[in-house]
């Protein structure tokens, strides 16, 4: 086996003018250890590391102390560190979700069952609580709960298809707020109409939606937008 380098043999001043971080003076420090010291505080690597080894609460306190001085640094490194990292997390976490999909849907469906049981207990608890909640959620989501309604109907009709409430915000933009068939201006009561009705075998999809309001909706109904336009004179 080969003898290991002896490092050169270097003191303490001329550590310190060349900018070293550990110097070899080949002599023992007092507990007879023969190996590079710190040009800080002259201690040897050996005795220094036995040292933060046998005083684990005060290097906590020292620590402790030092993160109370530097929070927003840290928190500023935290947030740089973060950011630069968020495809890395991104690309790590599509290949955990591969690998583990059947995990994490068999995880979904146990937290599925049980939030709605923890519902069930707690609508039946507050029954008036609960009504109450429902009914703000429906007032401040309107178009969701208008996309949920028509999903459901049309599931009923053996129809596919399905819209959001951004198709429905966009539809509404390109009418400019104005009743695709009367041509008046909508108000917040206005009604979400399929084009070729769900009873005629009509989609229920964003191509097959128009936004009516409530008496022309009422009035067109269930027929077919053919013989609709012929009611209002618009085809022979």
């Amino acid at each position: 086996m080969a003898n290991e380098a002896v490092p050169q043999i270097v003191t303490r001043e001329e550590a310190r003018e060349k900018g070293l971080v550990r110097y070899f003076t080949g002599k023992p420090c007092r507990n007879g250890h023969v190996v590079e010291r710190h040009t800080a505080n002259g201690c040897c690597r050996i005795c220094h590391n036995l040292r933060q080894v046998a005083k684990p609460e005060k290097r906590r306190v020292r620590y402790n102390r030092w993160r109370r001085a530097h929070v927003e640094e840290i928190r500023q490194n935290r947030r740089q560190k973060h950011i630069a990292n968020v495809e890395i997390r991104r690309r790590r976490w599509r290949r955990w979700y591969a690998a583990n999909s059947d995990k994490v849907k068999a995880r979904e469906q146990r937290n599925r069952d049980k939030r709605r049981e923890k519902a069930c207990i707690r609508r039946a608890e507050n029954p008036e609580k609960w009504r109450e909640k429902c009914r703000k959620w429906r007032a401040a989501n309107r178009e969701k709960v208008i996309a949920i309604a028509a999903r459901r109907r049309a599931r009923k009709a053996g129809s596919g298809g399905a819209f959001s409430k951004n198709d429905l915000m966009e539809i509404k933009l390109l009418q400019k707020n104005k009743c695709a068939r009367c041509r008046k201006s909508l108000n917040k009561k206005y009604h979400v109409d399929h084009i070729m009705p769900l009873a005629l075998g009509g989609a229920n999809d964003k191509r097959n939606i128009q936004l009516l309001c409530v008496p022309c909706n009422l009035a067109k109904s269930c027929s077919h937008p053919m013989d609709d336009m012929r009611r209002l004179g618009r085809l022979l």
